[in-house]
């Protein structure tokens, strides 16, 4: 500071065993401020903090440090404070470099706190991972119980933090090194908040949910290709060759593929990096973990009663999909939708009944939704097949078998569903 650029900002700097003190007396960003000198000389974060625009509470504190190199950001919640972290991360022939920051606040600020950092993925290579990461190369999380005495925003924020935090602990994975499972598990967690949002729709403001779910729309849509190609190639190339082995050189569509799945990966790289994804975790962070929903009126409803109307409009939307005949893809991916959704709002009240009652229901659920899901990676690999060009021979033999698999699919269908029909409604 020997031309006195921190003196001129009205801040004051001390320093005490090597840490740097820095206190913002005024300015947009009111906070005290830790920084750890970087070993290359790189610019402390501050410098991008302190420009976010927003004013925090006084008792907000941001912390920043220098960290490790490696491919790793992460904003996990805590009781009492929020950490950001954000360090090397490579795409192509570009090295972005960054620090960590520890956002501490009272919980009646960190709304506050979480509203600020929406300036920094603009600035800041920011990816928000779970707080608890667990072993294993995906994470599932089931929705938390709520009590008979609950009241249906109660329901809805059980529900959305479970599905958050199944989906920061699998981005955390796809961001180091994707497997097929994380990627898929993530994609679940996806739909299970956008199913939410729908789920639970008296309950919150129209304006905030609509907000919301146009964010999640957009990250499904960031992470959609890799699933796919890595369905294809588990499901169909890999059956097919083994079927067709000796008979038709499937090498020249196995490479297709393969090609296909590696840009696809890089593709994932830069998704899980984007702002628009990082500000929308932001927003279900500060929704679901810090509970500054948008709730309405009808978000004090008793939970029971709440269920007992959701599962009834759900299991009717399934049906009228149903009673429409389903014949073309489309529609046969529009009756699997709602078969979703019925899945995912008997998941989220589920531990209101006994076990006894809702186990035939959702087994006969899970097999109607197997059918459809194996008919849609058909259609989905037909698809496909189309877009990579695959060679004749290979082209013709994957489009008999998703055929196949089609035809296999709907006739397995019919007794699923005359099963489902027949189950007792646990509700």
């Amino acid at each position: 500071d020997a031309d006195g650029t921190i003196a001129a900002t009205g801040a004051e700097l001390s320093t005490s065993g090597g840490i740097a003190r820095l206190t913002l007396a005024d300015g947009p960003l009111r906070a005290v401020v830790h920084v750890i000198a970087a070993p290359d000389g790189t610019p402390p974060l501050i410098d991008l903090a302190a420009q976010s625009g927003h004013e925090l509470p006084e008792q907000v504190r941001i912390v920043a440090r220098c960290t490790e190199t490696g491919r790793r950001a992460a904003l996990v919640g805590g009781a009492g404070h929020i950490t950001v972290e954000a360090t090397l991360h490579t795409a192509g022939q570009d090295q972005h470099r960054g620090r960590r920051i520890i956002l501490e606040a009272p919980r009646e600020s960190m709304a506050a706190a979480l509203e600020a950092l929406h300036a920094l993925p603009g600035r800041l290579l920011l990816r928000p991972v779970s707080a608890a990461p667990s072993g294993g190369d995906a994470v599932r999380v089931a929705p938390d119980g709520v009590p008979d005495d609950a009241t249906a925003g109660e329901a809805l924020l059980a529900t959305g933090r479970a599905a958050l935090r199944q989906v920061l602990g699998n981005l955390d994975r796809i961001g180091a090194a994707p497997t097929p499972e994380a990627i898929h598990q993530f994609r679940v967690g996806l739909r299970r908040l956008r199913s939410a949002l729908g789920l639970f729709r008296d309950c919150l403001d129209p304006d905030g949910r609509a907000a919301l779910a146009a964010g999640l729309k957009d990250v499904a849509g960031r992470f959609g290709g890799a699933r796919d190609l890595d369905v294809f190639a588990a499901e169909t190339l890999a059956p097919l060759r083994a079927a067709l082995e000796g008979t038709v050189d499937m090498a020249a569509a196995e490479a297709a593929v393969a090609a296909a799945r590696e840009a696809a990966r890089a593709d994932l790289a830069h998704a899980v990096w984007s702002p628009a994804v990082a500000r929308t975790l932001l927003d279900l962070i500060a929704w679901f973990e810090v509970e500054a929903a948008p709730l309405s009126d009808g978000a004090a409803r008793p939970v029971r009663k709440y269920a007992r109307r959701a599962l009834r409009r759900r299991r009717r939307r399934l049906l009228a999909h149903h009673a429409a005949g389903p014949e073309s893809v489309a529609e046969w991916h529009a009756l699997r939708i709602a078969a979703k959704k019925l899945r995912y709002a008997t998941d989220a009240f589920a531990r209101l009944y006994p076990p006894e009652a809702t186990r035939p229901f959702v087994r006969a659920l899970q097999e109607v939704q197997d059918c459809l899901g194996r008919y849609n990676d058909a259609a989905v690999a037909a698809t496909l097949a189309g877009r990579l060009n695959l060679d004749g021979a290979a082209a013709a033999a994957v489009a008999g078998w998703t055929a196949r698999e089609r035809v296999e699919q709907e006739r397995r269908f019919v007794g699923a569903w005359r099963r489902l029909r027949k189950c007792r409604r646990f509700w």
